[in-house]
Parts: structure tokens; sequence; C-alpha cells
């Protein structure tokens, strides 16, 4: 969050993982008195963003966030989290019945509570809601330790529900962007568009 804000604030920042890494491995030459590669320091790194930068899926309702979410985190040898799952249970029951109780603000402020726990474990895979980026809160905690990767479909191929998925994707198509890292169409096959969500973390966490 630091980071974030300072960014926010244009004051140029960097995180501490590169420092402490290589702080351990000079450690590690003073302790065994053996130099370790350059290469080796830079591979230790990668696995260390690795195992702590996870990644967010978010996009419409009927995207095939959760389909697609699940696929990669198998690839990626990671945690899945369900985010709708997480409020259901947090909840003690289904989304249906919490709109129908508490209303649409009821259910956002589970949303933004589920998330901030959620937010705070890296390394796992996490599919959002469809109206999670309406907060700039969310926002924020989607990206606080994750690589965000907006997965889309043609509004055709979305399921409608009764749901005005035009006027829904005007309003929210800017947000969806400024809660990703990368844009992925899920058209072929949610395995195709699984393995495009990879190289993208891949490509974000590496660089």
């Amino acid at each position: 969050r630091l980071l974030q804000q300072a960014r926010a604030l244009d004051i140029p920042c960097e995180g501490g993982l590169t420092m402490l890494t290589y702080q351990a491995a000079r450690a590690c030459e003073r302790f065994t008195g053996r130099p370790v590669p350059a290469e080796r320091a830079r591979e230790a790194e990668r696995a260390l963003r690795r195992a702590v930068t996870g990644l967010a899926l978010v996009g419409m309702p009927g995207a095939g966030k959760s389909t697609v979410g699940a696929l990669a985190a198998a690839r990626l040898g990671m945690p899945f989290v369900d985010l709708d799952g997480e409020i259901e249970k947090a909840a003690g029951m289904p989304i249906p019945r919490i709109f129908e109780t508490e209303g649409e603000a009821g259910f956002r402020r589970r949303e933004t509570e589920a998330l901030r726990r959620v937010a705070l474990v890296g390394g796992q895979v996490i599919a959002a809601g469809g109206g999670i980026v309406k907060s700039a809160e969310n926002r924020e905690l989607l990206r606080m330790n994750c690589v965000g990767a907006h997965i889309t479909r043609t509004i055709e191929a979305l399921p409608m529900d009764g749901r005005p998925l035009s006027r829904l994707w005007r309003e929210r198509a800017g947000l969806y962007a400024a809660a990703a890292d990368a844009e992925i169409e899920n058209g072929a096959s949610p395995e195709d568009c699984a393995r495009a969500v990879e190289e993208a973390y891949h490509e974000a966490v590496c660089d």
C-alpha cells in the first residue's frame, strides 16, 4: 500500500525485495566463502517474486473468470480463490440471499471485507466478481499483491440473465482496465485463455 500511495503522488519508489535478495546472496558468500553467481541471485529474486505475487482476474459477469482462474491456478501451481465463494462462506448464505436481505450495499460491503482478507495473501489466483471494480478501494486491493488480468468476451457471448450488459460494459470498461495489467480474450477455449493468462503473469513478474 505504501508503494501504491507513493506512485499515486508521482514519488519515485521501489520495493525492497531486490535489496533483500542481494543482502542474502552477500551473507551466503560470507558464510560459505564461495561466490554466488549473479544469475543465481537473479533467479532467487524471480522465485521470490513468484512466491509473493498473485494473480487477480476481473471482467464482466459471465466472462469465465472462475473457470479460467481455476485452470490458470493449476498451471501456475497456486491456490485458487473464488471471491464470491469466500463471501458466501463468511455470510453463511448464497449471494442472491445476501442481495434479498441486505441489498446491493450490503453485498458490496461484504465483498470489500472478503477482498481485504484475501488481498493480504500473495501467491494465489483470485477470481473477482464483475462489479468489484466499482470501488476505488477494491481496485487498490486487487493491485496490492497481484498481477491483474482483464478477462473479456464479446457482449453477444455473455449470459444476459436480464442484465443490461451493454450499459454495464460502458460503465465498467475503464475500471477493468485500471485494475489490470493485461487484457485477455476468453474466446477459443478456457484452456487457451488460461495459457495466455499464465504467459501474461510470467511476463509481468519476470520483468
